[in-house]
């Protein structure tokens, strides 16, 4: 028996070198358990094993700078905001101005679009409201208005119905609303005539204020209202009315109010009498016709004229029958006849 020699072979010897080199080619080609069944599992299911791009360099290439640089210039940032679009609106407004074709396929759509809206039921108005006048102004507002029912709310011009409707003698203020269920609500300040002013153009009715409130065609169609007539009584109607009240106790014989010379009045009675009265404080001129009526009934005598202009001095007028009874009896008292 050979003795064993526990000694290791010498590592610098030659074939010891070839043979660790060889150990370290076949160590080089062995993959982890782990990395082998991941690559096998990405090749089963259709998958590639993702590789590991090279790092990219941040830096912005020269064509990239060059241009950012451009960018940030004021002429070429403003041709990019104003000037490429007007080109373009320019460009497509060009288009449709030489195509008629075009042009009336949009306008065409765009009125069949707008009328399927407007004539939805939601937005249309079926009924009109008039409220605050009486029938007579309600039917002169709703003729004034000129709306044809059913009509599109879109279609209603309220700013333009309403100056309409306030161009009207008896309209003084207006105000329109569109409310649910499709109604028209038109709310009227009414101007209520206190007098009718005859005058060249016929008979106008006048409220307080001395405005136009309307016409009239005939005195028995406001045969209730007061009368009055000459140049300039429209600008006191005030005075006018405190007239016709202090006359309340005969007023059943009163015809109206005579406007004379735009500065005073005479006030006209049934049977032709006329109270000519002063150009300062007639009211009270009239009170003391009040008075004189009261306790001689002056005015059921055959007198045509009482003078009233003079407080302390009042003149009567008689009528021509009155005059002829007066010279006969003054002839038969003296026997001979009196010329007055």
């Amino acid at each position: 028996m050979q003795p064993i020699n526990n000694k290791r072979p010498n590592q610098g010897t030659p074939n010891a070198q070839q043979q660790r080199k060889q150990h370290l080619s076949y160590s080089s080609n062995i993959k982890p358990l782990g990395s082998v069944a991941q690559g096998t599992a990405q090749t089963l299911f259709g998958q590639k094993a993702s590789k590991q791009l090279p790092k990219r360099d941040p830096a912005p290439s020269r064509t990239s700078y060059k241009l950012q640089r451009l960018w940030l210039t004021p002429i070429v940032r403003s041709m990019a905001k104003a000037a490429i679009p007007t080109l373009g609106l320019f460009a497509i407004g060009f288009y449709l101005v030489n195509n008629q074709g075009l042009r009336d396929h949009i306008s065409t759509r765009y009125a069949e679009t707008r009328e399927s809206i407007q004539t939805r039921p939601e937005f249309m108005v079926d009924l009109m409201k008039v409220n605050g006048a009486t029938d007579r102004v309600g039917d002169q507002v709703r003729e004034a208005s000129k709306i044809t029912l059913p009509a599109s709310s879109f279609e209603l011009d309220l700013p333009i119905i309403r100056k309409r409707i306030e161009a009207l003698d008896s309209v003084k203020a207006a105000s329109l609303f569109l409310r649910t269920g499709g109604v028209l609500d038109i709310v009227v300040e009414q101007r209520n005539p206190v007098v009718i002013w005859r005058n060249q153009k016929g008979l106008e009715l006048l409220d307080g204020d001395g405005v136009r409130a309307g016409v009239s065609q005939s005195r028995l169609d406001y045969a209730e209202l007061p009368l009055i007539a000459g140049e300039g009584a429209d600008a006191n109607i005030a005075q006018a009315m405190s007239i016709f009240a202090a006359a309340r106790p005969f007023e059943n014989r009163v015809r109206g109010l005579m406007r004379i010379g735009a500065r005073r009045w005479d006030l006209v009675l049934d049977r032709g009498q006329i109270i000519q009265l002063p150009e300062t404080e007639p009211v009270a001129a009239v009170e003391r016709l009040v008075a004189w009526q009261s306790a001689q009934q002056i005015l059921a005598r055959d007198i045509k004229t009482i003078d009233l202009r003079n407080p302390s001095r009042p003149y009567l007028r008689l009528t021509p029958f009155a005059m002829e009874e007066l010279r006969r009896v003054r002839s038969i008292n003296l026997g001979v006849e009196t010329k007055l």
